[in-house]
């Protein structure tokens, strides 16, 4: 569930909105996010954001996607996009940095990181989808995001070191130090978590939109629903 895999998925939810956001949004993200912890260092990348974020030429262009933001947004005095953009950039490297040592966290430090990580990836998409909700408004939409992601994402987090599996879960499952994707889904323990995860967050789908449809307006709308359907589909898919 690296934040560069979050980012290129809000790109093929905006690109879905029209051309405009295709060219202006997805090329952004796509160029700059595909996966660059594959071909740089990590911290370098993060501290090449920064600097562009400072006016420095040169910069990797998510940065681009930052001032294309900046550009867009109303100085509406509630608003803080460099604040989230800083966020995302400091979940990055707290990847980074708990990958290499295949750091457990416990369910509450769980519970913040999705926080940490969802909300303001919500509010940049919602900030260019013209909405006046931000991730604050949409609780349901950060619990649901961080769950089913980190369910769905488990194979590929688990290669990087990235294990989004709570430590309590994991003292009673008895697997300990290394271990794979196999390993989990062929543990009693942890195969139950799972199925209950997918179970539980899966109809918060049904309430969430339900939300959306009475309190939303058509930017929220626009941005959320594509993830709620891709959602959908994956819990489906995960019990056939």
């Amino acid at each position: 569930m690296g934040i560069e895999r979050i980012c290129l998925q809000e790109a093929i939810h905006l690109a879905k909105r029209g051309k405009k956001y295709w060219v202006n949004v997805g090329l952004m993200y796509l160029a700059g996010l595909k996966n660059p912890l594959q071909s740089r260092d990590p911290e370098d990348y993060v501290h090449s954001i920064m600097e562009g974020m400072n006016g420095k030429k040169g910069a990797p262009r998510i940065v681009n996607l930052y001032d294309f933001v900046m550009e867009r947004i109303e100085n509406n005095g509630t608003d803080n996009p460099i604040k989230d953009f800083r966020e995302l950039i400091e979940v990055m490297l707290f990847d980074y940095t708990r990958s290499k040592e295949r750091r457990v966290l416990t369910k509450q430090e769980l519970e913040d990181y999705f926080a940490r990580t969802f909300i303001p990836a919500l509010n940049i998409a919602l900030q260019i989808g013209e909405s006046k909700m931000r991730g604050c408004d949409l609780p349901e939409m950060i619990l649901i995001m961080g769950h089913l992601y980190s369910i769905r994402d488990m194979q590929v987090d688990l290669s990087r070191g990235i294990i989004n599996i709570p430590y309590e879960e994991l003292e009673l499952s008895g697997l300990n130090g290394s271990f794979s994707y196999q390993d989990v889904r062929k543990n009693g323990h942890l195969s139950i978590w799972m199925d209950c995860e997918v179970k539980e967050y899966g109809r918060i789908l049904n309430d969430c939109r339900d939300k959306l449809n009475r309190e939303g307006d058509l930017g929220s709308r626009r941005i959320c629903f594509p993830k709620i359907w891709a959602m959908e589909r994956y819990c489906k898919k995960y019990f056939l």
